[in-house]
């Protein structure tokens, strides 16, 4: 199955790029064409996301990696990066 061959390489990569050993990986069926997964790895739990190329080319995928960047930087420098709540916002994890 596409999803499941998606799955595995992502998990595939993840471990290897990250030293991780995923434990677990729990589907997240929520928003539109994109795929997501909850998993649980030997350092704890972690959120994936691959983002669908279609609605994401290689300049929109630019101004998301700029943005994680920044999330990432101002979490390391002790700033949270909590959700702005506006009226769209609805959490999907907890």
């Amino acid at each position: 199955m596409y999803v499941d061959k998606i799955k595995e390489a992502i998990f595939k990569s993840i471990e290897e790029n990250f030293d991780l050993k995923i434990r677990s990986g729990r589907q997240i069926h929520r928003g539109w064409r994109n795929l997501k997964w909850k998993i649980e790895t030997d350092e704890g739990s972690l959120f994936v996301k691959q983002y669908h190329p279609e609605r994401y080319p290689p300049k929109k995928l630019d101004r998301v990696r700029e943005a994680l960047r920044i999330q990432a930087y101002l979490a390391e420098n002790g700033i949270l990066n909590e959700p702005q709540k506006s009226r769209h916002f609805k959490p999907h994890l907890r």
